[in-house]
């Protein structure tokens, strides 16, 4: 992903992606109000992945996103519509608020997977049955689903991963002789309009949970707790 390809602008690619599978830049300012400039937006251009990675991305369930023009807190991507998002409890919210997302392309999976083939996925059988050996796979972080959500309903008008208890890679130690820790999860509440967000109390080997993000060029870490300068 992310190595040379022939698009010279984003209405190439949106032809080849599709309006389902591909969010423009132009859209997230006219949602949120920020801005991104030329060199970002050269940047994003010049980072998508070649044809044949976009179809199968398609194929696949994907869409492109494109993330924040700057480093976001996740508290300032909240700030941008905070009656959207309900945080079950303040720890929940603390472990959440201190995360960060960066300038990248977030192309991530809209719909979600069975926990136990998610961990086939990062045993690598996906790639090798698949044939994209150059493709890798993570679980997102809590700003990369924050964002994902939020652009995708301010945008489109709809709801990106509906009816499903969504896997972050958050998680909040439990206080047992263990010190077990469970994931932080984000689902849709449609009737009230809102992004939930809370902690999975018991892990089940079945939970039907688990989306999946690509990384990009633009996205060398996906260590979100860990603010490191742009890859630019």
């Amino acid at each position: 992903m992310g190595t040379q390809n022939n698009f010279v602008d984003y209405r190439t690619f949106y032809d080849t992606a599709g309006e389902s599978d591909f969010i423009l830049p132009s859209e997230v300012e006219e949602a949120t109000g920020l801005k991104y400039d030329d060199e970002t937006l050269s940047r994003f251009l010049e980072a998508l992945p070649q044809k044949d990675d976009i179809e199968w991305c398609k194929k696949m369930d994907y869409i492109f996103i494109p993330g924040p023009p700057e480093v976001l807190s996740m508290e300032r991507i909240v700030s941008i519509q905070p009656n959207l998002f309900h945080f079950d409890t303040k720890e929940v919210s603390e472990t959440c608020l201190k995360r960060s997302l960066k300038t990248k392309w977030i192309i991530i999976k809209k719909s979600v997977l069975m926990h136990e083939i998610y961990h086939r996925i990062l045993s690598d059988l996906y790639e090798k049955i698949e044939k994209r050996e150059n493709i890798s796979h993570y679980c997102p972080g809590p700003a990369e689903l924050a964002w994902a959500m939020l652009i995708y309903r301010m945008s489109r008008k709809k709801y990106l991963l509906n009816g499903c208890e969504v896997l972050s890679d958050a998680t909040i130690g439990f206080d047992s002789p263990l010190t077990r820790s469970f994931p932080i999860m984000f689902m849709w509440n449609k009737p009230e309009d809102k992004i939930f967000l809370y902690r999975l109390e018991a892990m089940s080997i079945d939970i039907d949970a688990v989306t999946i993000v690509i990384p990009t060029r633009l996205s060398t870490s996906i260590n979100e707790d860990k603010e490191e300068d742009l890859p630019f």
